[in-house]
């Protein structure tokens, strides 16, 4: 028999909460809430003053489902299709109705989807959690307020952020049942005239005003831009109308010179959302730097980048607009939406980015993040210029082995065409049901799993963990080729089969926020061309080239990380090493394999483990990269395809090496995350830990704790190689670098050239200046660290064919290094040959 839990709380209350369905304390106890989540719940009504006994508090459905299974009463929408209720669904749904009739409360809060479709008929609580809306005409076209379920901030602790952020909007809601949507004047139409004075009036402005600023494209082009005075006051300009131009074209090119003044204008602050997408842009498309910029995406990142930085998230937590960005959607797949209606879109992104740039400005100056913001905002101009000059690649030689990679394809697959049979296609290899049938049916092996780590659910896979298992365990050799396939797959099509631009330069587009450590990232182009560059391969580095006449240049922060946790530790074998010159890898490597320093192998195929192909003093590399993290050894066994007995081995000799890195780094680490909530490098960056509550309920598992270990060092090297070298080298006033030509930035490197014909000298005066910027003292809590920067040149970007130059640089030095760099690249075997100057 199932037992109905029913509501509780009084109904002239000011709030009404509505979850899913009770769960098993619930039923229990015959009352609402009261289980973990219930607990859970209260915790976080008590953190903004909202007391529990004074809500109204149900559920949609008031019974436990069978096996806690919701989708027994209604299944959730599959991709863009609608949720599919039950008869007993909307049983529960009108009994719902009835009792919130009778409950006085000025806002109804759906925790979840569930609650969310029973009062409001919409699905997505991400989408619209924090969001003021109206009810269904069944309540009364009543104040709605939903968040999150409680349940989920339980399986994502950072999600109590947005849960509590809704709660303070909704205690304020609860003050009147009167809706009051925001009322903001924005200008859409606009002729000519209109446009101009509107425009004209920005520039009246006094020094220092903010405004918004945003662009929609379509077909690579702007179809609209719009600017914003204030929150409540913006303006969107179209170019194109479904009849073709919206304006004149005397007309439009007037529009385009006054939108191009606003922008330079160095008195207008201009305010965006992801600034270097917009920047890009107007730059390809007008010439125009935009200057000076404001950024909320970035304002956001740096102060939690554990949240999402999407403008409908900021909206939700900085200004009472209700979820629009849909609308945008919308129109873009063409869901019969009015162009007026996109053109009011366009407007309300420029009106909402500026009203939440005023609270992201004021939480940035108030927890002393204004220079981390600052140093990010300065990249974008950098960043854009290294989009803009792209990468000269020796094409014929990405081509022939490109082809020679598809030979050996077509090899494998009739290799794996004779064991499977002649029924495999080439689908095979990258299908997942067919490889799990094969491995687990045919062939009857244990079964592998994986934690989806989102959902927490265990599920069945042949992801490529498995294939490494299967190739190590089992002895598999299907698991063998089809790793290797992918492998090929993946180097051809991801990298050698990049699309060009049209001068048959490799270009790729930066995020200045990439990664919540402070690192950039990159992508391919905003056009659809390029690649990562950050991650392709050093050995198709050799494929990217120095330009005719010019020198290619890497200034790399010398093994950055691990110094910091050597540093930071203290670890005090690995800081000798670094003080007395000694190859902290060749090291390592002795204390791991029990050998002399000087026998240890640096020659790849001189160790055994893993498939042999590597050295001793790789594994040491792997191990000092990975395992100051907190890295397990079977984590460390898959990462590296290697057996769980000789993981175990490294780890553990790893760690008795360096019993520090346990004992000191990650120890000070976890009390000072356990203390503060929070980690502060040596730049001043700082990082709220927001799922703390599940850092501390696995305590001292070293691999729960992976982010926090590797923050502090992944964070200071990223700070100190765009603080003291992209930017130093862009904004420089002296003229010392301007011969410099920025191309590329990896995370603890910067690859850029200069030509050649600015003589010895100067090259050794640029090289110096910048090894001084980039070899400056930080200050940690033990101790003062100088990180030293190695410098190779040559005229490609393979280490191996760069010539390594020592400080102090001379014009002797230099000139033999770079003789030196031109008889290895002509000598190189199959690498790129370009013309020299």
């Amino acid at each position: 028999m199932l037992i109905q839990v029913p509501p509780e709380g009084p109904l002239d209350c000011r709030i009404a909460f509505v979850g899913e369905a009770p769960g098993e304390r619930e039923v229990v106890e015959r009352r609402p809430f009261v289980g973990w989540t219930g607990k859970h719940l209260d915790s976080l009504l008590a953190a903004v003053g909202i007391l529990r006994h004074t809500c109204y508090i149900t559920n949609v459905v008031k019974v436990r489902p069978q096996g806690n299974d919701i989708s027994i009463y209604i299944k959730p929408p599959y991709k863009d299709k609608e949720p599919k209720p039950t008869s007993e669904y909307y049983a529960y749904v009108e009994l719902l109705h009835e009792e919130l009739n009778k409950c006085s409360a000025n806002v109804i809060v759906p925790l979840g989807n569930v609650a969310l479709y029973a009062t409001t008929g919409k699905w997505g609580i991400t989408t619209w959690r924090g969001s003021l809306m109206r009810s269904v005409p069944e309540l009364g076209c009543r104040k709605i307020l939903p968040t999150l379920h409680p349940a989920s901030a339980l399986r994502r602790p950072e999600w109590d952020f947005y849960i509590q952020a809704d709660l303070h909007k909704i205690a304020k809601e609860s003050s009147s049942p009167e809706i009051l949507f925001p009322q903001r004047n924005l200008t859409i139409y606009p002729d000519i005239n209109a446009s101009l004075a509107y425009m004209r009036h920005l520039l009246q402005q006094p020094e220092g005003t903010e405004i918004g600023f945003d662009i929609e494209t379509f077909d690579y082009n702007i179809s609209c831009l719009s600017f914003a005075l204030t929150p409540d006051d913006a303006i969107s300009i179209p170019f194109t109308y479904q009849h073709g131009d919206y304006f004149l074209q005397g007309d439009e090119e007037q529009v385009w010179l006054a939108v191009a003044g606003v922008l330079e204008a160095p008195h207008l602050k201009k305010v965006l959302q992801n600034a270097i997408f917009d920047f890009t842009y107007i730059y390809n498309t007008l010439g125009v730097v935009i200057d000076p910029i404001e950024d909320t995406m970035i304002a956001q990142a740096i102060l939690d980048p554990d949240l999402d930085k999407g403008l409908d998230t900021l909206a939700s937590l900085f200004s009472r607009e209700p979820y629009y960005k849909g609308e945008g959607k919308a129109w873009f797949k063409r869901l019969n939406m009015n162009i007026e209606d996109f053109w009011r879109y366009n407007a309300k992104d420029a009106a909402v980015t500026l009203e939440c740039w005023q609270a992201l400005k004021g939480e940035c100056l108030r927890r002393d993040q204004w220079p981390v913001y600052r140093r990010h905002v300065d990249l974008i101009k950098p960043l854009v210029l290294m989009t803009h000059v792209g990468a000269r690649v020796d094409v014929d030689g990405m081509n022939k082995e490109a082809r020679r990679n598809k030979e050996e394809l077509n090899k494998l697959q009739a290799e794996l065409t004779s064991i499977v049979g002649p029924e495999t296609d080439e689908k095979f290899a990258n299908s997942p049901k067919q490889l799990m049938k094969y491995f687990y049916e045919t062939k009857k092996y244990k079964p592998r799993y994986r934690t989806d780590p989102k959902t927490k659910q265990r599920k069945l896979t042949s992801d490529v963990y498995a294939l490494k298992e299967l190739e190590r365990v089992e002895g598999d050799s299907v698991a063998r080729i089809i790793r290797k396939m992918r492998h090929l797959t993946k180097i051809t099509s991801s990298y050698l089969e990049a699309k060009l631009d049209e001068d048959n330069r490799l270009r790729c587009s930066y995020n200045p926020v990439g990664a919540r450590t402070g690192r950039i990232s990159s992508s391919g182009t905003l056009g659809g061309t390029g690649l990562n560059r950050q991650t392709i391969p050093q050995t198709l580095k050799r494929y990217f080239l120095a330009d005719d006449g010019y020198l290619a240049v890497t200034a790399d922060l010398s093994q950055a990380e691990t110094r910091v946790v050597a540093a930071w530790g203290p670890v005090p074998r690995m800081q000798h090493a670094f003080e007395t010159g000694i190859d902290i890898h060749r090291l390592t490597a002795s204390l791991i394999f029990d050998i002399p320093y000087d026998e240890v192998s640096d020659e790849d195929g001189s160790s055994p483990l893993g498939d042999g192909a590597h050295s001793q003093r790789h594994w040491a590399k792997q191990a000092n990269h990975a395992l100051s993290y907190g890295l397990g050894h079977k984590k460390f066994a898959m990462r590296h395809e290697l057996s769980d007995e000789e993981a175990y081995r490294i780890v553990q000799r790893h760690h008795v090496a360096y019993p520090e890195i346990r004992s000191q780094f990650q120890r000070r680490v976890r009390e000072e995350v356990m203390r503060t909530h929070m980690l502060k490098n040596p730049m001043g960056r700082k990082r709220r830990f927001l799922a703390l509550r599940s850092l501390l309920s696995i305590g001292d598992d070293a691999e729960g704790w992976e982010q926090a270990y590797a923050h502090i060092p992944q964070s200071t090297v990223a700070d100190i190689i765009n603080e003291w070298g992209v930017n130093v080298i862009y904004y420089d006033t002296s003229g010392i670098y301007s011969p410099i030509m920025l191309l590329n930035q990896v995370h603890d490197s910067i690859e850029f050239q200069f030509p050649l014909d600015i003589g010895s000298e100067r090259i050794a005066d640029i090289l110096s200046a910048l090894s001084r910027s980039l070899e400056r003292p930080i200050t940690l809590p033990l101790t003062t660290l100088l990180i030293p920067v190695d410098i190779s040149i040559g005229f490609c970007f393979s280490k191996k064919l760069m010539i390594n130059i020592k400080s102090p640089f001379t014009q002797e030095s230099i000139n033999i290094a770079i003789a030196s760099a031109r008889k290895r690249q002509e000598l190189s075997n199959g690498a790129a040959s370009p013309r020299l100057a």
